[in-house]
């Protein structure tokens, strides 16, 4: 518990700081990108500024040509010389975005560029055109080229009467080519169209203007995430200002239209550019910023993952050692035990009782091998409170049991049984399930490399997966129970003749001398 506080203390300020680090780079995120998003914002608005003004520009000079037209035409003293008219409208021609320009008389006739005379009662008259004044038309077909078209009057004026119009005819396929957007590039899309019936008269979004004539088209697109719906038909044609976001069916990309009113007629720009090219800076800031941000993920990932593997290993040294620790404390005492002990069976006994508590086990034992009897017994046993002692019921075992641990001694040095229920073919299985044994660990007493006997664990709960510790006691063990033969071996020599085997001096010595001081009513002497 002490270490775990000690690791928190350390790791804390760390942690507070890798924390203040996130949320202060999350800000700094935030900041950037909002500013430099204001500023692609800021630059979208700007450029469409830009192109409404070099739209107003061009409008104006050549609204100007018109008006000098009309000046010439005034200052002659007749309306009716042809040729002077044309001659003055080819005067003015170059340089003009009108593709030609024509003369609308109050006989509701118009004289044109090219010298032909039309009558237009069936399409307009020159009296609805005049009242008017000077405007320009909506977009419609040319009486000539039938193709899509705008007319600008421009009143021609004699003692306070318009006596005649001059026309700019403006061809709406050409305006693209005029107005070609030099803003992100190239890369944009411009659009103009008009606010009283929503018809475009420019543009250059679509393939001309084709089948798609009116703004209609751009409020069916699916608005971009993030983005409300807006009627941009409604919005359009009320002259406002404002961004619409949509997603492209065709490719999946986002395009942004800022739309505004052109100041000089009832139109309205719409500006259309792709998500990649106006917030390019923000995309290229982003991107950096997202790998720098992953790259901060990585190295916080990194520190936690070492100091986790740094505290994973020092948990585990800790624990090994502690395991290390208990195992030589352990091994001590054995030895202590059989050092100190005199009785060498209370030694044993003792012994096992360590060493069955070291693996929290049910009984520690010791078996010997009688390779001339081919049997093997039960000499030594350890049983915990509750467990039955079956040292009685494992006497004269026949060799052949445990044929298969034998082996396994020979071979791996040791073996554990990790669950009875795999081991049915082996002729231990019935002894060992009789004695409620799930798992049994093992090793061999050595003698001169002989196999001589084991000593084994019952249904061992902790160090299990070490078998060191009894392969460490194993040499005193043999000691012990060598030492113990040769007392008994002794012993039986001092007491016994050898010729007849019967009880000798130093036996009846023994015998006379516990009885010293004993009252004894009745003894019989042979």
């Amino acid at each position: 518990m002490q270490y775990k506080f000690k690791f928190k203390n350390r790791v804390l300020p760390i942690f507070l700081i890798i924390t203040i680090t996130v949320i202060a780079s999350i800000l700094a995120y935030k900041d950037i990108t909002d500013r430099e998003s204001y500023k692609c914002w800021k630059i979208l608005e700007d450029s469409a500024g830009t192109v409404n003004k070099e739209i107003n520009l061009i409008f104006e000079n050549n609204i100007n040509i018109l008006h000098m037209i009309s000046k010439e035409i005034e200052n002659r003293d007749t309306l009716q010389s042809h040729e002077d008219v044309i001659a003055d409208m080819d005067v003015f021609s170059n340089n003009s975005l009108f593709s030609r320009f024509d003369i609308f008389y109050d006989d509701d006739t118009i004289l044109m560029q090219s010298g032909m005379i039309k009558n237009t009662s069936s399409i307009t008259t020159f009296a609805k055109e005049a009242a008017k004044g000077e405007h320009i038309s909506e977009r419609t077909e040319d009486i000539i080229t039938g193709e899509e078209v705008l007319y600008y009057y421009v009143p021609v004026e004699k003692n306070g009467e318009t006596v005649a119009l001059v026309v700019g005819v403006i061809d709406c396929n050409s305006l693209s080519e005029i107005f070609k957007p030099r803003i992100y590039n190239g890369q944009v899309m411009l659009c103009i169209a008009d606010s009283k019936d929503g018809k475009f008269v420019m543009d250059n979004w679509h393939d001309g203007l084709g089948d798609v004539t009116d703004v209609t088209d751009i409020a069916e697109r699916r608005p971009s995430k993030g983005f409300k719906s807006v009627d941009v038909t409604e919005e359009i044609m009320s002259n406002k200002t404002g961004v619409l976001s949509y997603t492209s069916d065709e490719d999946g990309e986002n395009s942004y239209m800022y739309y505004t009113p052109i100041g000089i007629f009832d139109w309205e720009l719409l500006v259309i550019v792709r998500e990649d090219v106006a917030f390019s800076g923000l995309v290229h800031i982003r991107g950096i910023l997202s790998i720098i941000g992953l790259i901060e993920i990585a190295l916080i990932g990194l520190y936690f993952w070492w100091n986790l593997r740094t505290f994973r290993m020092l948990v585990d040294s800790r624990q090994k050692m502690s395991e290390e620790l208990e195992k030589s404390t352990t091994l001590i005492k054995c030895v202590t035990e059989l050092s100190l002990k005199e009785d060498i069976n209370d030694a044993i006994d003792n012994l096992l009782e360590i060493v069955n508590s070291y693996f929290s086990g049910d009984r520690t034992y010791i078996f010997q091998i009688d390779y001339a009897a081919q049997i093997v017994s039960n000499t030594f046993e350890y049983a915990s409170e509750g467990v039955s002692k079956e040292i009685d019921n494992l006497k004269n075992v026949p060799l052949n049991v445990v044929d298969k641990w034998i082996d396994k001694f020979r071979g791996n040095g040791s073996f554990y049984i990790s669950n009875l229920d795999e081991n049915r073919d082996e002729a231990s299985y019935e002894i060992l399930k009789a004695q409620n044994i799930d798992s049994l660990l093992a090793v061999p007493l050595l003698r001169d490399e002989e196999i001589i006997g084991f000593v084994g664990v019952d249904n061992p709960r902790k160090n299990y997966k070490d078998s060191s510790l009894l392969t460490s006691i194993q040499f005193f063990i043999i000691n012990s129970i060598t030492t113990k033969y040769q007392q008994d071996n002794l012993e039986y020599l001092s007491y016994r003749d050898m010729l007849t085997n019967l009880y000798n001096r130093n036996k009846y010595i023994d015998i006379v001398e516990t009885h010293t001081g004993v009252k004894t009513d009745m003894v019989g002497v042979v």
